[in-house]
């Protein structure tokens, strides 16, 4: 999906941005894994606390589910902002 780039379309990027966009999208995925070997140890150093197996669990959970509970409001930010506009924001 390379395009060059238009004036008439501010929008549309090149190689270079959609390796940047594919490459941000991806960091959600790669903190998980990075995440998932370290959870017996989590769960070792909090096992005097109350439910600690229940909250190492969340450790992986809670972060889809904010992206899931978000994304609508995400996509009204890009659709009037433009993706460019966000991402750079975001960095």
């Amino acid at each position: 999906m390379v395009e060059s780039k238009s004036p008439s379309n501010p929008d549309v990027v090149g190689a270079g941005g959609t390796w940047a966009l594919l490459l941000s999208s991806s960091l959600t995925v790669m903190g998980g894994a990075v995440v998932a070997p370290a959870l017996p140890r989590i769960h070792q150093a909090f096992a005097g606390d109350w439910q600690s197996l229940l909250l190492t669990k969340l450790v992986l959970t809670l972060p889809a589910l904010a992206i899931a509970v978000a994304a609508p409001g995400g996509g009204r930010i890009l659709a009037r902002f433009g993706k460019r506009r966000v991402l750079l924001a975001g960095l």
